[in-house]
C-alpha cells in the first residue's frame, strides 16, 4: 500500500499551512515525520515539511517528488511547539518549520569515539539528574554572574555522561567561541551560529541530531533545533536584547525554551544575574546565593557631589587609586542619551504622570502628558545632561594617564553594553549613566537599567576594596536599592506588580502591527478585537501606521489577525508583527 504524508510548503503564506496530502513512491518509502521534501505546487517544485507520515486520502494524489537529506527536522514534540510559535507570533508555518533546519543539506556524520566525561558537581543537582534520567522537572532560574564555564559544566557534566545531548544558548557569537573554549568537554562540544559558515553550522547541527552526550552553543538560532536525544536546555542571560529576534517572527528564546520544556519534558535553566520579568511572572523556582549575587556597589550621590567635569571627585579619586596601583577599571558609559536636570536642585526633569524623563520639549514621549516646573522645588529652569564614549575619555584623561576605549589596553577602559562581552575582571567598575536609562520612555526601563547594571557590577573580582561605582541623581530609586542589595528577584517581583497595575508585558500581552501604505481602516482592525483587549492606533509616520492591541488573551486576535496578514500582504504592503515589544 503506498504511504501517503502531508506536507506543509516551505512558502511564506498562511494559505498552506494546513498542508497538502501527497503519495510517496515505493522507492523512498517509508519518510518519516520532519522529513524535508520536494514538491509540486501549482506549477514548480518547492520544498516541504512532512507533518503526518500516516495520513490518508481518497483522492488521486500527486507524489512527492523526492526526499532532500538523511534526517528529518522535527518530532512531534518540537512540532508542536513550532505550531504554537506559528500563531504567537503570527508567522506562516512553513518558514517557522524551516528554523528547525540547518542552512545546508543534512547528512549523516560518521561515527566518532567521543572524549570522557569528568562529572562535576552540579550548582542544581536535582536538575542535572533529572534531565540525565529524562524526569521532568519545571524551569528553574540560577542567578550568578559571569564567567560562565564552570556552572554550565557542573550542570551538564551529568547530563552528557548518561548520554544525553545538552543546548546552551547564548547572546552573542562572541560568546559562543569564549564559552566553548572554557568547557572540559573536548570533541563533545559544538559551536552554532547564523555567523558561522554554513558548513560548520550544519555539522553541528547533524552532531545534535545523531550524538548521544554532545553540547551545542549557539545563537538564538539553535533554540527551536531538534538536537536528538535532548536532556537540557540552558539559556544564558535570557533578558539580553539579541535573545529577541528583531524581525518577523520576533521569537523570544526565553519563551521557545519554556514551551519546548513544557512539551518535551526536558530540564530548562535560566543562567544569568537578573531574572527576566517573563520567567519571574511565569513563577520559576529562583535560586540564588545566600549572600550577594554581584559585588559590592557603592552609590555616589551626583546632587551633592564636587564635580570637576562629567566624573564627580570621588570616583575620579577611585580609579586614581586603582591605577597607582596597577589595577584595572572599566567606566560604563549608556547609549548615546540626552535627559534634563534641574537647575536649581539637580533633580532629574520627571514626568509628573509616568515618571519618565521629560524632552525639552514638556510633553511626555511616553505618555503625553504636559509638564511644567521641576516637581521637586518649582524650578523652570534646566539643563542637559548627555554622556558618550569620548566625552568620558576626554574628561578622565585630565587625570589619568591610562585611559581608553575598549580593546586598548588601557588601565581604566570606557565602554557600552557592547564593550562588556570579553572584557576581563577588573578590580573596580563604574556605572555611568543610570538615571538616563530609569528615565527611558519605554516600559521597561527599570528592567533594562537593573539588568546591564548587574552585568557592570558583576565584572568586579572578589578581593577588598574591590568594588562598583554607581553614580545616580536619583539614589532612592528601587532599582538603585536593588543593585545596593545584590538581591534582584525581589526588585524584578515588585516591577512585575507594577506592569501588571499598568496593564504592560508579561502580565497582559501587547501586538503591535506595522504596515506600510495609509492604513486601513479602523473598523477592519477593530473587526479582530477579542473581548477584554484594546485596538490603540493608527500612529500615522512617514507613509507607514503603526497600531497596538492590548489585552490579557490575545490568541483569538492572533487567529484572526493571520487572514488580515495574508490580505495586506496580497496588497504588496510590507507587516511587521511585533508580539511583546521591547521598546514601546
Amino acid at each position: 500500500m503506498s504511504q501517503v504524508v502531508r506536507v506543509v510548503p516551505d512558502v511564506p503564506s498562511f494559505a498552506v499551512d494546513d498542508g497538502f496530502a501527497y503519495s510517496v513512491p515505493e522507492t523512498l518509502q517509508p519518510i518519516r515525520m520532519g522529513a524535508m521534501v520536494r514538491v509540486p505546487l501549482g506549477g514548480r517544485t518547492v520544498r516541504g515539511y512532512v507533518v503526518d507520515a500516516d495520513a490518508t486520502s481518497d483522492r488521486k494524489l500527486r507524489p512527492i517528488k523526492g526526499q532532500t537529506g538523511d534526517l528529518p527536522v522535527f518530532d512531534a514534540g518540537l512540532l508542536q511547539t513550532l505550531r504554537w510559535a506559528a500563531i504567537h507570533y503570527v508567522s506562516p508555518l512553513g518558514p517557522m518549520l524551516a528554523k528547525a533546519a540547518p542552512p545546508n543539506v543534512p547528512r549523516l556524520l560518521p561515527d566518532v569515539d567521543l572524549d570522557p566525561v569528568a562529572v562535576t558537581e552540579s550548582p542544581l543537582p536535582e536538575i542535572t539528574n533529572r534531565a540525565a534520567s529524562g524526569g521532568r522537572i519545571p524551569p528553574h532560574a540560577l542567578l550568578q554572574t559571569g564567567p560562565w564555564a564552570t556552572t554550565v559544566a557542573g550542570l551538564a557534566s551529568g547530563v552528557l555522561a548518561a548520554g544525553r545531548n545538552v543546548a546552551v544558548v547564548v547572546p552573542t557569537v562572541g560568546e559562543v567561541g569564549e564559552l566553548a573554549a572554557a568547557l572540559p568537554f573536548g570533541n563533545r562540544v559544538h559551536m552554532a551560529s547564523s555567523q558561522y559558515p554554513a558548513r560548520q553550522t550544519t555539522e553541528a547541527w547533524a552532531a545534535s541530531q545523531t550524538g548521544h552526550g554532545v553540547l551545542v552553543i549557539g545563537t538564538r538560532e539553535i533554540t527551536t533545533w531538534p538536537m536528538g536525544d535532548l536532556g537540557l536546555m540552558i539559556v544564558v542571560e535570557p533578558g539580553r536584547r539579541s535573545l529577541k529576534a528583531p524581525q518577523t517572527p520576533t521569537l523570544r528564546v526565553g519563551d521557545i525554551a519554556r514551551r519546548r520544556a513544557a512539551v518535551e519534558g526536558l530540564g530548562l535553566v535560566y543562567l544569568g544575574p537578573v531574572p527576566p520579568s517573563e520567567v519571574v511572572a511565569a513563577g520559576t523556582r529562583i535560586s540564588r546565593p545566600r549572600g550577594r549575587v554581584w559585588s559590592r556597589v557603592e552609590v555616589v550621590d551626583r546632587r551633592s557631589a564636587t564635580l570637576s567635569g562629567i566624573v564627580t571627585d570621588a570616583t575620579r579619586r577611585a580609579l586614581q587609586t586603582v591605577t597607582s596601583r596597577h589595577g584595572s577599571a572599566f567606566v560604563f558609559v549608556p547609549r548615546r542619551q540626552e535627559y534634563l536636570v534641574c537647575r536649581a536642585c539637580g533633580e532629574p526633569r520627571r514626568c509628573m504622570s509616568c515618571g519618565s524623563a521629560v524632552p525639552r520639549e514638556p510633553v511626555c514621549r511616553r505618555c503625553s502628558t504636559v509638564n511644567g516646573a521641576c516637581q521637586h522645588c518649582q524650578n523652570d529652569q534646566f539643563r542637559a545632561v548627555g554622556l558618550s564614549v569620548g566625552r568620558v575619555i576626554d574628561d578622565l584623561r585630565r587625570s589619568i594617564d591610562s585611559v581608553g576605549a575598549s580593546g586598548s589596553g588601557s588601565a581604566v577602559v570606557v565602554g557600552t553594553e557592547r564593550d562588556l562581552v570579553g572584557q576581563p575582571a577588573v578590580d573596580i567598575s563604574v556605572l555611568l549613566g543610570l538615571d538616563s536609562m530609569l528615565l527611558a520612555p519605554n516600559y521597561r526601563a527599570g528592567e533594562e537599567a537593573l539588568r546591564i547594571g548587574a552585568r557592570v557590577a558583576g565584572m568586579v573580582r572578589a578581593g577588598s576594596g574591590r568594588r562598583c561605582i554607581l553614580e545616580t541623581g536619583m539614589p532612592d530609586d528601587p532599582v538603585v536599592g536593588a543593585l545596593v542589595s545584590g538581591r534582584p528577584d525581589e526588585a524584578m517581583a515588585t516591577l512585575v506588580d507594577g506592569r501588571g497595575a499598568s496593564g504592560f508585558p508579561p502580565v497582559t500581552e501587547i501586538i503591535a502591527v506595522d504596515l506600510s501604505g495609509p492604513p486601513p481602516t479602523a473598523g477592519s482592525m477593530l473587526e479582530l478585537q477579542p473581548d477584554g483587549a484594546t485596538v490603540l492606533g493608527p500612529a500615522i509616520d512617514e507613509g507607514s501606521s503603526r497600531w497596538l492591541i492590548q489585552g490579557r488573551d490575545l490568541r483569538p486576535f492572533r487567529l484572526g489577525l493571520r487572514s488580515a496578514v495574508h490580505e495586506w500582504r496580497e496588497e504588496g504592503r510590507r507587516v511587521r508583527i511585533d508580539a511583546d515589544p521591547i521598546d514601546l
